[in-house]
């Protein structure tokens, strides 16, 4: 897990971030700044994490789910994914994995009530250091 102040953000304060190999994602926890109105509870960014011994390696895929205070999901920047791939920035396996991904959180989410945390623990995944 990756935590980090981010003192220049317009909106955010703080950010909290967990690699989630077996899940080919990166999910995000932000703290936001007074009176700035922002719409997500949580960011889930599609990637390809290689893990090794002392060094993480992560690929962003380009498919994004940005999921709303409310728990409600949304899929983000498949217009950036489809210029990916049309471009050839994905391999073959990267567009089918990021594709796989966005539709397992999703699905997850309305599977648990639209609960990140639900549908992780209901994986053998907790994530207990966003409630820090």
């Amino acid at each position: 897990h990756y935590a980090n102040n981010v003192p220049d953000h317009p909106h955010l304060i703080h950010v909290k971030t967990h690699l989630l190999p077996t899940l080919d994602l990166m999910v995000s926890h932000f703290t936001h700044r007074p009176d700035t109105p922002y719409p997500s509870r949580f960011y889930c960014d599609m990637a390809s994490v290689q893990t090794g011994p002392e060094v993480w390696t992560m690929r962003d895929l380009y498919l994004d789910v940005s999921i709303s205070k409310a728990g409600i999901p949304r899929l983000l920047d498949a217009d950036e994914y489809a210029e990916a791939v049309l471009e050839g920035h994905l391999t073959p396996d990267e567009q089918r994995r990021a594709l796989l991904s966005a539709e397992r959180v999703i699905n997850g989410l309305f599977a648990h009530g639209n609960d990140l945390d639900a549908w992780l623990t209901s994986l053998d995944i907790r994530l207990d250091w966003w409630r820090s």
